[in-house]
């Protein structure tokens, strides 16, 4: 299992933009995943972290942190609770605390299902 982050899409019939740069949007969404790693490995959460510009509203077995205003264009979706739907100033700003209040939860409630 991974944590895909979806910032922008270039893909598809849908092609929605962080900034409308694809060289911006890369440096932004880069910069918030290398801080939610850092995070997330000081939280015992150790699971790679990627960048999906691919996504076409399957999130296989992975976590999904998602731009909410993409979230919102996959509206007709039935998606599991491992799609985390975030601002998008925290991916412009690199703000991790909400995802990673999240994932902490979601954490939780993976554990406490395996038990």
């Amino acid at each position: 299992m991974k944590i895909r982050i979806i910032g922008d899409i270039r893909t598809g019939n849908l092609q929605p933009s962080l900034t409308g740069n694809p060289i911006v949007d890369d440096a932004l969404i880069k910069n918030f995943c290398n801080k939610l790693q850092s995070e997330c490995c000081n939280n015992n959460i150790l699971l790679e972290i990627v960048i999906d510009h691919q996504f076409n509203g399957d999130p296989q077995d992975d976590i999904i942190i998602i731009d909410q205003n993409i979230f919102k264009l996959f509206n007709d979706k039935d998606f599991s609770d491992k799609v985390i739907p975030i601002d998008r100033n925290d991916l412009l700003w690199g703000n991790t605390d909400n995802s990673l209040s999240k994932l902490n939860q979601l954490n939780y409630c993976l554990l406490q299902k395996a038990e």
